[in-house]
């Protein structure tokens, strides 16, 4: 998902609701949103990759933005 996608989402949405992130796609625990973060991201398979810095564009990292849970 791009950030474009996420806004469109998002502005659908009461602003003052709680975001809350899921520690994995069963759902298997939940925690709220602590930190968003500029980096870079290198995709190793289709559901998971790596972060780098920011600044770090070579070995197939593309700029991203990264979402922290509070655990």
């Amino acid at each position: 998902m791009t950030i474009k996608q996420l806004i469109s989402k998002l502005q659908k949405e009461d602003p003052n609701r709680l975001v809350v992130c899921s520690c994995d796609a069963e759902g298997n625990s939940y925690s709220p949103l602590d930190l968003v973060q500029k980096a870079t991201y290198r995709e190793e398979t289709t559901w998971s990759g790596d972060v780098g810095p920011n600044k770090s564009t070579e070995s197939g990292f593309k700029p991203a933005l990264v979402l922290y849970p509070t655990n």
